[in-house]
């Protein structure tokens, strides 16, 4: 119910794949540890605005050499703050949806692209979400079509 409300209101829920800092409980090391763990297009949640934990001296270790292997940080905020309401290039597509933006959707995850949202292509909409660390709901909206490159 609530990820149907969010994609009528244009927005979609996202979760994260790595807890960094387990509300800021986590000593430096550990904190060191879990983000290193994260795999390109993971979101990872932490907690930089507690002064007193070891949030901000394990990402101060390891930050430097994961931009130096390529890695780029962003905020949340900076990867979805422009979607915050629907692109005007796209409309919200479903289960039962037709049309242009279906064979769009079809098209980048190399199905049949007859234009017909029908449940082959709502199950690959869920799996491209949850391997993409979106709420797998089958519903494109306005970040599952920025993140198929679509909006």
């Amino acid at each position: 119910m609530g990820a149907r409300a969010a994609a009528l209101m244009g927005q979609e829920l996202v979760s994260f794949a790595i807890n960094g800092d387990a509300g800021s409980t986590y000593p430096a090391g550990t904190v060191c540890t879990e983000a290193c763990t994260a795999s390109p297009g993971d979101i990872v949640i932490s907690h930089m605005n507690r002064p007193g934990g070891g949030t901000a001296p394990g990402y101060a270790r390891k930050v430097p050499a994961l931009k130096a292997r390529g890695y780029k940080f962003r905020t949340l905020s900076q990867v979805i703050g422009a979607t915050t309401s629907p692109p005007t290039s796209w409309v919200t597509i479903e289960y039962g949806s037709q049309g242009a933006e279906a064979v769009g959707v079809q098209r980048v995850l190399h199905l049949t692209a007859d234009g017909i949202f029908g449940p082959i292509t709502q199950a690959a909409v869920k799996a491209y979400q949850g391997s993409h660390h979106s709420v797998p709901d089958g519903i494109v909206g306005p970040l599952t079509a920025h993140t198929m490159g679509l909006a």
